[in-house]
């Protein structure tokens, strides 16, 4: 059997921050999983090590709560899960954005460049730029959340995420002069829909309306704000944690102000709300 020559800095970092399993660095040294984890035990590398190292803080757990309504992505391999997050070419700073929140939690620091330019099908495809985290036992119970629980972790933070993700703002058109929030719920079921509904209310007092029709040709889903609840919910947005980033990155899908009685009104509108 090969000898397993090995300081303890790097074994932990395999181990630990990598999060590589005692099979994969088996692999990579040429040497039996058992001499590993013998290796582990005499360096006093714990798997609980790997569990505090990877741990989501209270807007990291927003972000993936936000980002996984809207355009995140969970992936379970073997024990692990991993977040994918992807955007188009027009919201590159986005997507920085949101990568500098959880880069901790990433093998890279930069974004990775998706080149879409050459598909061939109908869609005038943008180019797209994306991160992932690394694969972590801390991501599970996420994987694990059905639509219904994860709307029940919404909250003002991972409200924004999801806004500025499947969020539309309709600008003023004709002789309407107030701006609107559509968002997008095309993969939720109707009951879904109906308790996303009750969501909205409860925790943030908008009361939207479902937009489909099963007999179009395309039954999308989307809830439609009325022009009050949309301002209440861009000024939340702004109020939230992740507010600075929305106004710095997607600011074209904030509303700063609304017409009433040919009155442009400023924040003051909405009675202020206290964010937690």
């Amino acid at each position: 059997m090969r000898e397993f020559k090995i300081e303890k800095e790097q074994l932990y970092k395999h181990y630990v921050i990598d999060q590589l399993s005692s099979y994969r660095i088996a692999e990579i040294y040429g040497v039996a999983a058992t001499t590993v984890r013998n290796k582990l035990l005499l360096f006093g590398v714990t798997p609980q090590m790997r569990e505090q190292h990877n741990q989501l803080t209270y807007l990291q757990k927003d972000l993936v709560i936000g980002s996984i309504l809207g355009d995140g992505c969970l992936q379970k391999k073997n024990s692990l899960t991993l977040l994918s997050v992807s955007h188009c070419e027009d919201q590159k700073n986005y997507a920085y954005a949101k990568l500098q929140l959880i880069k901790n939690l990433c093998n890279h620091d930069e974004l990775y460049f998706v080149d879409r330019s050459k598909e061939q099908d109908s869609k005038n495809r943008q180019n797209q730029y994306l991160f992932t985290t690394k694969s972590m036992s801390c991501l599970n119970e996420y994987y694990e959340l059905n639509i219904i629980d994860t709307l029940k972790l919404l909250n003002h933070n991972s409200l924004t995420i999801w806004m500025l993700d499947d969020g539309y703002h309709n600008y003023p058109k004709g002789k309407n002069k107030n701006s609107f929030y559509e968002l997008s719920v095309t993969r939720f079921s109707i009951d879904e829909v109906n308790y996303a509904q009750s969501v909205f209310w409860e925790k943030f007092k908008v009361r939207p309306k479902v937009k489909h029709d099963p007999k179009w040709k395309k039954p999308d889903k989307t809830l439609v704000f009325s022009v009050y609840d949309s301002y209440r919910l861009s000024y939340l947005m702004k109020e939230s944690h992740f507010g600075q980033l929305a106004k710095e990155t997607m600011d074209y899908k904030l509303i700063h102000t609304v017409i009433l009685n040919r009155v442009v009104t400023p924040e003051k509108f909405t009675v202020p709300i206290r964010v937690g």
